[in-house]
């Protein structure tokens, strides 16, 4: 089933849709979102992936399967919405009876609430930007997750610009104002298509302890990084949430809570 907890960054009561594994994943993002890697959802509900895995015919049985329901993984409890929560086959039984969760109607769930928008957001700070040539610093523990598509300013890569060399990610970044932070992934064999392990990427830095733990490094760009201007008083914003998880991924966006 699908992992929650598998984005650093995210809430584990909540289905997002960051991903920790490094490289040229699939689209949209072009990363592998591990909290949606499940052949089934939390609720039991099968994905296409489930699916496919079933028609696949078990070694040393039958050589054609004529359909989908003959096939004994449909028979468990998770693959079938109406029976979620139940555990061992439902649809039949051991026993070759059925569930009686088989024969009730998918209702759909109900309609969310609107959710609560802000009473007030301030301007954001002005920005200043260091100038000058940018010096790269080793930080423990950081991650983006903005990709430069193969080919951009020349470079080669599967599915993002690659480099063998940190220098050469460094000057490739230094030449590109949206690259933020140089990432080492900890893979053999030079990662995808050996073509390298350091890849340059764009937008918010963050941290990312599973990236740590997983030997992962970055070089941060000092002109990536920013500050308010001297004398700035500190910004706020009002929100409003009724339940905890629902405030604190509302907050993650603006910064941390008071």
């Amino acid at each position: 089933a699908d992992e929650w907890w598998k984005d650093g960054t995210g809430n584990p009561s909540e289905h997002d849709v960051g991903g920790i594994v490094p490289g040229g994943g699939p689209y949209p993002d072009m990363t592998f979102n591990e909290e949606w890697w499940g052949l089934i959802g939390v609720d039991g509900k099968p994905r296409e992936a489930f699916r496919a895995y079933a028609s696949i015919a078990v070694p040393g049985g039958e050589e054609h399967v004529t359909s989908l329901g003959s096939l004994s993984r449909l028979e468990a409890c998770g693959a079938h919405e109406t029976c979620a929560g139940k555990l061992g086959n439902c649809c039949p039984r051991l026993d070759g009876t059925p569930d009686s969760c088989c024969q009730l109607p998918v209702t759909e769930p109900p309609t969310e609430p609107p959710k609560p928008s802000t009473t007030f957001l301030p301007r954001p700070a002005p920005i200043v930007v260091r100038s000058g040539t940018p010096e790269y610093v080793e930080r423990h523990g950081k991650f983006a997750t903005g990709h430069f598509p193969t080919g951009t300013d020349g470079c080669d890569g599967v599915g993002e610009c690659q480099f063998l060399h940190r220098a050469d990610a460094e000057r490739f970044c230094t030449r590109q104002p949206a690259c933020t932070v140089v990432l080492l992934h900890p893979f053999g064999g030079n990662c995808a298509g050996g073509l390298g392990c350091y890849t340059p990427r764009s937008g918010k830095i963050f941290p990312n302890n599973l990236w740590d733990r997983s030997g992962g490094k970055a070089w941060i760009k000092s002109a990536a990084e920013t500050a308010p201007e001297a004398g700035s008083r500190k910004q706020y914003v009002f929100l409003g949430a009724a339940e905890a998880p629902a405030a604190r991924a509302m907050c993650r966006e603006y910064g941390r809570m008071a």
